[in-house]
């Protein structure tokens, strides 16, 4: 009988609030500091963190997704690696603006948001953004076979994982939440992504810092 193929973990974990997001303002690769929830929220999902046996941890490259990383690598210690590839989506002409200032600057985005194939100018569409990660993604799985790997990173990389593994289009409007701080683990073996938990805020409930229920922009 051929041998078993070994079966990845990856623990993806949306980085925590940041001002942007209480402010319904587009970040992309722009970028904005943590709120003191977020912070907190950090520091939750690091205790929540705190007895599991990693054996690699990356995090996106934009300061969000950092300061979420370091909180969490102060507490397991240990440290990360970061990863362009993981940042969010890029918005271009549109970061830093909240939705009707947006819309006011690039209506021709918002016109073809349901495409998902449109770009805002200066950065990338939805189909470029699911591609890239899910690149990044399996690439990651595929360097640590048998292992279980933390990564941080941003709402739509999440968002892109999870529509991958259960067969959603990246072009279809989100009926879901994402959740700063949530634990979301997937299983990947031989090309193939399993859903094993998705956005477990236990730990945020605890300590009375989760945003469910409460509707923030998820990039």
């Amino acid at each position: 009988m051929p041998p078993m193929a070994l079966e990845t973990t990856l623990v993806l974990i949306r980085h925590g609030e940041t001002e942007w997001n209480r402010a319904g303002r587009f970040q992309g690769h722009a970028d904005s500091p943590l709120t003191p929830r977020g912070l907190a929220q950090a520091r939750a999902v690091a205790l929540a963190l705190a007895e599991e046996k990693f054996d690699a941890f990356y995090s996106s490259d934009l300061g969000r997704a950092k300061k979420t990383a370091s909180i969490i690598a102060d507490r397991l210690g240990r440290r990360y690696l970061t990863d362009e590839r993981l940042r969010e989506q890029h918005y271009g002409l549109i970061q830093g603006h909240e939705g009707r200032r947006a819309r006011e600057l690039d209506p021709a985005f918002f016109e073809g948001l349901a495409d998902g194939g449109v770009a805002p100018r200066g950065g990338e569409s939805r189909r470029q953004r699911h591609e890239r990660a899910v690149a990044a993604l399996k690439d990651i799985a595929s360097r640590h076979p048998g292992g279980n790997i933390l990564v941080v990173t941003h709402g739509g990389v999440v968002d892109s994982l999870f529509r991958e593994t259960l067969g959603i289009p990246y072009r279809s409007p989100r009926q879901y939440s994402l959740y700063n701080a949530a634990l979301n683990r997937f299983s990947y073996s031989e090309g193939s992504w399993i859903l094993r938990l998705w956005g477990e805020v236990s730990h945020l409930a605890e300590a009375g810092i989760s945003d469910a229920g409460e509707s923030f922009t998820a990039a």
